[in-house]
């Protein structure tokens, strides 16, 4: 028989990683942004990422609010990410319109915490209030607030390690988070209202992330919901096959 036989896996660390697995996920007319730490979708000077393109092709970018993250090569498996310095201010905001703060939605973020010693470290947040954001409040909770002082909170120990946090809002009171392709843990919530463009790597008033970040995707919604099981079984699948988690 003709032709060449592979034994093993054939992989190109210099494509945008897990392009196959990908395609799936870009199909889905509810991702609203995909930003991933790839040299294919970030501009650079030199290791510092100027800016974060869109994925999901919105032509929204995610440009630096204060110092600029470094991209850092086989951070992730074979795969780069985001390293962000508390003490430089690495934080990004989105340019043009919000998130689709009004009705439901789901962020999902893939990150590493390196710095352990601070129990406040914020991974996305928007407003000028406290009105929204997503991180590590305390040593072994991750939180997701959601208008006002409405928190839903998961046990978690393994900030550093890579993992994976999805957090939804169904667009009426109900949150939800879950980690690594877990059970999501419910809570109560209300719009954010907010009025400024997301930060990525911090909320303002509180603790800056330290540490690595891969991917931040948003979409229009509640992928936590039971309605949705099939469209979070592909993210799953996307973060333990491309990255080893879940």
């Amino acid at each position: 028989m003709s032709g060449i036989r592979l034994d093993t896996l054939f992989t190109d660390t210099s494509l945008p990683v897990g392009e196959s697995l990908a395609a799936g996920l870009l199909a889905s007319e509810n991702l609203v942004h995909w930003f991933q730490a790839d040299a294919a979708h970030v501009d650079l000077t030199g290791d510092t990422i100027d800016s974060w393109t869109d994925r999901a092709g919105s032509g929204r970018v995610l440009t630096p609010r204060g110092g600029g993250a470094t991209l850092a090569d086989a951070a992730l498996g074979s795969f780069p990410a985001a390293l962000f310095d508390d003490a430089n201010g690495d934080t990004y905001g989105m340019s043009g319109a919000n998130l689709p703060w009004t009705g439901a939605w789901t962020i999902a973020v893939v990150a590493r915490l390196d710095d352990l010693t601070s129990a406040l470290r914020m991974l996305v947040g928007a407003g000028s209030g406290q009105t929204f954001y997503l991180g590590r409040i305390g040593t072994e909770t991750l939180r997701l607030r959601c208008g006002g002082t409405n928190n839903t909170d998961i046990a978690f120990t393994g900030f550093g390690d890579w993992f994976s946090v999805l957090a939804s809002y169904d667009g009426t009171s109900v949150t939800r988070i879950a980690v690594n392709g877990g059970a999501a843990v419910a809570g109560t919530g209300s719009d954010p209202t907010v009025s400024s463009a997301t930060v990525l790597g911090d909320t303002p008033g509180s603790g800056l992330w330290s540490g690595h970040i891969s991917d931040l995707m948003i979409w229009d919604t509640d992928l936590l919901a039971s309605a949705a099981a099939a469209e979070r079984a592909r993210v799953d699948a996307f973060f333990a096959s491309a990255y080893g988690i879940g």
